[in-house]
């Protein structure tokens, strides 16, 4: 009874598991927060490279609006800017909306 005072769970723990059980408990453990930690880091990567994407795809619709609208607007042909906002709208499907301002801020054509 006195040599058994001592013995906390760690002690009985350790007796009752063998070696081999403990090391495998080790390496599972050890793949599986690993594993955890490469999802994380994989899915922030990821969503961050998608976030970019999205970004420089919104720049080259823009640059490619103005770039088809600039002739329309000097010759005053508003209507035919909005078919293009249109065309571009049902071309693209990551664009929910254009609008097209002069450069005193007043609305030339717009897809509300």
């Amino acid at each position: 009874m006195n040599g058994e005072l001592g013995r906390g769970p760690v002690r009985f723990l350790s007796d009752v598991v063998s070696f081999r059980v403990k090391m495998m408990g080790i390496v599972l453990m050890s793949v599986f927060l690993l594993g955890i930690w490469t999802t994380v880091a994989d899915r922030i990567a990821t969503g961050q490279l998608l976030s970019r994407q999205l970004e420089e795809h919104g720049i080259a619709v823009a640059e490619d609006m103005a770039a088809r609208s600039a002739d329309l607007i000097l010759t005053g042909r508003l209507y035919s800017v909005y078919e293009l906002a249109e065309h571009t709208i049902a071309n693209n499907r990551n664009v929910r909306y254009i609008m097209i301002l002069d450069p005193g801020g007043k609305v030339l054509a717009h897809t509300f």
